[in-house]
């Protein structure tokens, strides 16, 4: 079975919410993790003057005041089930610096990441810029998601080697969840120049079904299912982006698990840019699954690790 046994949490602030930790406890839970980190970063350890009225008695170093106050909150509300070991700590930085060297040096599985709230762009598009550099698997839930947990995963499947690592993925959510099944949805479309074919548009879209159609019995007979269903979709549509949304609303998806292009250039993993586009538009949890280590040695290099 796939597990995140390192999960990383970055938290907003010091107060964290009762809301913003459920979909966490869910994941680890299903993920088996053994531990899980919780990280505030803040361009400056000043002490605000909101906690200096709250609290006048502070005479320890704010670092350390606000991280006791961070791990007793998430302790409060993050139960780990009894089994995962919850640590909590604060930095000073830049916050993508700061969340890879958390990263490498705790040997994270997965980063689970909202978007940051309020009008700044840098935090609203951390996720996606996680999701393109992190030597590991990034979970983002959108800004006001409700739901602590999920009952219909969708994946995104082009038949490729990169496919694997989602479908495993899946599958082993699904079955520690007991869901009966998930789907897999496929987008096709007719190629330019059909028409010389003597085809007509209507014609052509079904040998390009029906090759699909064979593509994903190949595929998925690589697995080992066990009692859940993959269920397949074949969405025809001129844009991949279109066709995984239409399939979304269609199958009334709450996680959407998807690959990243897993080669390696510099200090990036190539984000595919229908996963960008539909990590930075979706209104449910995506997550972008990434073969671990990779381009971790240069990211090693370029924060001196």
């Amino acid at each position: 079975m796939y597990r995140f046994k390192n999960i990383l949490i970055p938290v907003d602030t010091i107060a964290v919410k009762a809301e913003d930790m459920k979909y966490a406890d869910t994941i680890s839970r299903l993920a088996q993790s053994k531990k899980a980190y919780f990280l505030h970063i803040t361009p400056s350890l000043d002490v605000p003057e909101e906690i200096r009225n709250l609290y006048p008695e502070i005479i320890e170093p704010v670092d350390e005041f606000a991280e006791k106050k961070l791990c007793e909150d998430v302790c409060d509300i993050f139960s780990g089930n009894g089994r995962v070991d919850v640590q909590a700590s604060i930095v000073e930085g830049n916050p993508m610096d700061q969340l890879l060297s958390m990263v490498v040096r705790k040997d994270i599985d997965l980063v689970m990441i909202q978007p940051g709230k309020g009008g700044d762009e840098y935090f609203r598009s951390l996720p996606e810029k996680l999701a393109r550099k992190a030597p590991c698997s990034v979970l983002i839930v959108p800004e006001g998601f409700q739901l602590s947990t999920y009952s219909k995963i969708l994946v995104p499947l082009d038949f490729s080697e990169d496919s694997k690592n989602a479908i495993d993925v899946a599958l082993a959510f699904a079955k520690a969840e007991s869901l009966q099944s998930i789907t897999a949805v496929n987008v096709y479309r007719v190629p330019t120049g059909y028409h010389k074919s003597g085809k007509s548009y209507e014609e052509f879209a079904e040998i390009m079904k029906r090759n699909a159609e064979k593509q994903f019995n190949v595929f998925i007979e690589k697995f080992d299912t066990g009692s859940v269903t993959v269920e397949p979709l074949f969405v025809l549509n001129d844009s991949v982006v279109k066709g995984i949304k239409e399939a979304m609303k269609t199958t009334s998806a709450d996680l959407v698990i998807m690959s990243t292009r897993g080669r390696a250039s510099g200090a990036s993993v190539i984000l595919s840019s229908y996963t960008e586009k539909i990590i930075n538009d979706s209104t449910v949890p995506v997550l972008a699954v990434k073969k671990k280590g990779a381009g971790l040695n240069f990211i090693k290099a370029l924060l001196e690790i």
